[in-house]
């Protein structure tokens, strides 16, 4: 199946992660310059917002916002020894539990999306936010039958003139 990066699609993973380790909606995070190693990353269109509360950051989609948060909670972490930079496997944690199976390597980029995975498995994860919680199993339908149980694919009814093909229009009109 084909991967994709999910870029800024993945950042409710990272705030509900901040949201379940004592981060608030009000919680201030600076959006300023940070580096590790020699990887810098910056916000779309290159500049930064000084403090901001979580629900700006993510209203606002903050690249840097969520590096921070990722290395405050890695930061948090009372026994894994592991160097800040590698605190974002933590929130990938909560994916995997949402239902994103593809192994995500440990590296900083990891929170702003810049890792791959397919879109089903993306679908199926941010499902599980109007679940409330719990995670969801996928389901396809492969076809479509009527009472008497013959086959009535889209296609098929067209050439039937059993139904006509969806018309746009714009504006839409509505009727009463």
């Amino acid at each position: 199946m084909p991967t994709e990066q999910p870029g800024s699609s993945f950042k409710p993973y990272v705030y509900s992660t901040a949201l379940m380790n004592g981060f608030k909606p009000t919680s201030i995070v600076v959006d300023g310059p940070v580096c590790l190693g020699n990887w810098c990353p910056q916000n779309y269109g290159h500049s930064y917002s000084g403090a901001v509360t979580l629900t700006q950051a993510i209203t606002r989609s903050i690249n840097v916002i969520r590096l921070k948060l990722s290395i405050a909670i890695g930061n948090n972490r009372k026994t894994s020894g592991r160097p800040p930079r590698e605190a974002a496997p933590r929130s990938w944690k909560l994916h995997a539990r949402f239902g994103i199976k593809a192994p995500l390597p440990d590296t900083p980029s990891l929170p702003i999306g810049a890792d791959e995975v397919t879109v089903l498995e993306h679908g199926v994860a941010y499902a599980t936010f109007p679940n409330k919680g719990k995670s969801v199993t996928p389901h396809a339908v492969l076809e479509v039958r009527t009472a008497p149980a013959t086959w009535s694919g889209a296609s098929t009814a067209m050439a039937r003139n059993r139904c006509k093909p969806f018309q746009h229009q714009w504006p839409p009109t509505w009727q009463a």
